[in-house]
């Protein structure tokens, strides 16, 4: 029996262009170009592929080319191809839709036009969409376009205006702190949380400072906040596709919470940093690989001051008197073990012993070369 598959046009009731072959032979030239580059315009051309070989048939039946296995093969592999290079937009957009498209989709506030899907890019043009302008300047105009910038359905365009307004104002009272410290110090202390999908804080020039978080409800526990308590703040707007924007007075706010709750963390990091720094004031700029930038140092440091304060002063003050006493421990670990070795050498086996039970120092750290 002859499964027949569609060449060209578009598939009624499977919402996607049809298969191209591009092993075929038999046709004329324009005919045969016009089927591998899937530029025909004939909606009703056909192929039948058999167990034995294939043949193709256009519409008015004047022509007709055999497939071999091979060319079945490779008929069956791209459309294997095309189903991997199908977007979301792809399996889900249908020729008619009416959607509302936008040339810059990242640009909050800007126009939308209503756009009529003409034909859904085949497998040399995945994500894009042959479109009809339907109104303004353009209307009757038809180009193709990549699917980023179809944002909404236009029966939804009322709700994306909305919710495009609501990021919009949320950007422009963030923006302005791209840059500075505190935008800096939000960055390295939100980075903190896990898994690193969760939270985001956006750092374009358009939208710096907007605090991200997907799927609020399980991410506010990482953070200690209750989600109906981020959802109720002015600030914050859950936008059609379940993704929380914050400004950035919270951005800040979750920022600081974040820092006391993980200082144990945090700390640690801040004072690798700083051992980094100084140790890079401490290098000649004449012998460094590059140029020392003083400026750039001092910004860094200011950053790293800032997270300690977010931390908690307590916090900070632990964490530095635990660094010193770790620190006092190893010392007064080398002098015991030195006072040892010292008794070892002079043949006072039974001190050692004493000191290493009383003190804690085993014998089994000492060198071989030291022990009798």
């Amino acid at each position: 029996m002859t499964r027949r598959l569609g060449v060209l046009g578009h598939h009624r009731g499977r919402g996607r262009p049809s298969l191209p072959i591009r092993d075929v032979r038999g046709l004329d030239s324009a005919q045969g170009n016009a089927l591998m580059d899937g530029s025909s315009t004939d909606a009703n051309c056909r192929v039948g592929i058999s167990a034995h070989g294939g043949h193709a048939t256009s519409g008015n039946a004047s022509s007709t080319c055999w497939l071999g296995p091979a060319g079945e093969t490779a008929a069956v592999g791209a459309d294997a191809q095309w189903r991997e290079q199908q977007t979301w937009l792809n399996r889900h957009m249908e020729m008619g839709e009416r959607w509302a498209y936008r040339a810059r989709p990242k640009d909050l506030g800007s126009a939308v036009r209503q756009v009529e899907i003409v034909r859904v890019g085949g497998p040399d043009r995945p994500g894009w969409f042959h479109v009809r302008f339907l109104e303004g300047d353009a209307a009757g105009l038809q180009e193709w376009i990549s699917s980023a910038s179809l944002v909404a359905p236009w029966a939804d365009v009322d709700t994306f205006r909305a919710g495009d307004a609501a990021e919009l104002a949320l950007a422009e009272s963030s923006r302005h702190v791209r840059g500075g410290t505190d935008f800096e110090a939000a960055r390295m202390i939100l980075g903190f949380v896990g898994p690193k999908n969760r939270l985001r804080v956006r750092r374009t020039v358009p939208d710096a400072g907007v605090l991200e978080l997907s799927r609020l409800d399980e991410t506010a526990p990482l953070i200690g906040l209750e989600a109906a308590e981020l959802r109720s703040d002015a600030m914050v707007h859950e936008n059609r596709h379940g993704m929380c924007l914050a400004g950035w007075p919270v951005t800040e706010r979750v920022a600081r919470h974040v820092a006391g709750r993980l200082a144990d963390e945090i700390l640690p990091e801040v004072d690798r940093k700083q051992q980094g720094i100084e140790y890079e004031r401490a290098q000649s700029s004449w012998y460094s690989y590059s140029r020392r930038d003083d400026r750039k140092l001092d910004a860094e440091a200011a950053v790293l001051r800032t997270v300690r304060a977010w931390c908690g002063e307590d916090k900070a003050y632990r964490y530095d008197e635990l660094v010193a006493l770790r620190a006092e421990v190893i010392r007064l670990g080398e002098l015991v073990g030195e006072a040892v070795k010292a008794l070892l050498d002079r043949g006072h086996g039974v001190i050692a012993s004493t000191i290493e039970r009383d003190l804690g120092v085993h014998i089994a750290t000492v060198d071989p070369d030291v022990r009798r």
